[in-house]
This record gives structure tokens, sequence and C-alpha cells, in this order.
């Protein structure tokens, strides 16, 4: 392979070794290859770069590696990657990151680089990507979302609904709420969750309580979460099919409950 003319990358690529074991072994029996593609503009046209120094192609030079990096540069924008300008010119990440640093390479953004990938998708590899975003997603909505058994950090509190099932509370508040409602002999339970329109898109919004015997929700809010959660309520709040109401501590008694129920 030496004898060819093949760099110890090409070597390394070839026998499926790490370019630390061909130089151990290149030193072992006095073996030399050129580590460096060559950057003479002639070498560049005939592709004799690609693996290693070859007779008559000059010497590195400012001028020959500026032809270089531009040979790179039109490669590059063709659509190749960095690791296919990398194996297709025979050099290594640390040159092209000098092109890149000095200005004379300019890779992609970010939103370019999926725009591209995305272009060159074919059907069979988006339909198995969509899929597993979605199974990704149905992983993420079991593990987070809704309620769960002492999420949170604020006090958790275990009591009986209305119907005689189990109920997991949340907050203080949550728990106010009960106590007043039970009080008040209204009957309630915990939902799961409704639908509410966002633009175009559906989500799902977690109330805290649901009154059947008047089809009203109730969902009790701190100062904090009424303010980072602003725009979900009046979305919610513009859908005349959803009876929701979301209670800060203050109105969290029997009077302003009452007024809710009467005004159905």
């Amino acid at each position: 392979m030496v004898e060819d003319g093949k760099s110890s990358y090409q070597i390394s690529e070839e026998t499926q070794k790490g370019q630390s074991t061909v130089a151990y072994w290149l030193r072992k029996f006095g073996l030399k290859t050129v580590h460096f593609p060559i950057y003479d503009s002639r070498c560049i046209k005939k592709g004799v770069y690609r693996g290693g120094r070859k007779a008559g192609c000059g010497n590195k030079n400012s001028k020959n590696e500026d032809e270089f990096f531009a040979a790179i540069q039109e490669y590059y924008n063709l659509g190749h990657s960095y690791n296919d300008c990398i194996e297709h010119f025979g050099t290594y990440a640390g040159k092209i990151a000098k092109g890149v640093r000095a200005g004379k390479i300019k890779t992609r953004s970010m939103a370019d680089g999926i725009r591209l990938f995305l272009s060159k998708e074919t059907p069979e590899h988006k339909s198995d990507r969509v899929l597993k975003i979605k199974a990704g997603f149905a992983k993420s909505t079991k593990q987070f979302g809704g309620y769960k058994k002492n999420a949170g950090r604020g006090k958790h509190y275990n009591v009986i609904d209305s119907f005689g099932k189990p109920a997991h509370l949340q907050s203080s508040y949550e728990f106010q709420m009960t106590e007043v409602l039970n009080a008040m002999g209204v009957k309630w339970e915990r939902p799961s969750f409704f639908y509410y329109l966002d633009g175009m898109k559906t989500k799902k919004y977690f109330p805290d309580f649901f009154l059947p015997e008047h089809d009203v929700y109730l969902d009790t809010k701190n100062d904090y979460l009424m303010k980072i959660d602003a725009r979900k309520i009046a979305l919610v709040l513009a859908q005349p099919a959803i009876n929701l109401h979301v209670l800060r501590q203050c109105q969290i008694n029997k009077e302003h409950i009452q007024s809710i129920l009467m005004a159905q």
C-alpha cells in the first residue's frame, strides 16, 4: 500500500485499523507515507490529491491551499456533508476546520442542513422517521403530562372524591378546593383532560376538578402559573364549548364558587 502511494489515512480505511495502529507499524518497519493531501492545482484537477503525494504534484503553498479549499467548498456546496468532504479529498477534519476558521470554507447553518436532509429524504425513510417520532411521542406522553402521583414540589394529599374514588391532589390549593366543595355538598371528581384549539393544532388541557352536575371545570393556579399559562388559559376561555373557571387562592371560597354555579 505504501508503494502504491497511499496515505496512512487510506491504509487505515482499507484495513479497518486505527490510524495510530497504522502509524505504529509504519514506524516499526521504517516506512513513510504522506499524511497530508497535495494542494497543487494539477493534482486537484486530476484527482490524485486523494490519498497522498505523487510525482510532479508540486509543493504546498498558500495559493495551492486556497485552491484546495475552493475545491472542498465546491464539493460541499453540492450537498455533501463535512465527513463526505474528508473522505472524498482524503484529508482530515483539522485541515477543513482550518479553512473554516480562515473564512475560506463556509459551512451550512443547522437550519440549512436540516432542509437539505429533508429534501434528499426518500419516502421510505420519511415514513420510518415519522413512525419513530410518533413512537417517541407516545413514550413521552406516558412519562409526562396529566396527573402523576408525587409529581411537582408542592404538598400532596390522598382523598376520596364525591363518587367514592381515590383522588391524588398535587397542591394545597386543590386540597382547599375539595374542602369547600364538600362543605357545599357539590359533587366533584378528578377529570383526565379535554381538548382545545391553538390555531390549527389540537392540544390537551388538564383541569383540576369537574363538577358533573353543573358541567363545570375548575382549575386552581398560583400567581406564577397564572402568568406563564396566560395565553393557554385565554385560548381555552375563548372557546364556548368549554366551561372552565380558573381560580386564584383568594377565589377558593364558598361565595365565589356559589356565584359560578348560579351563573350556569
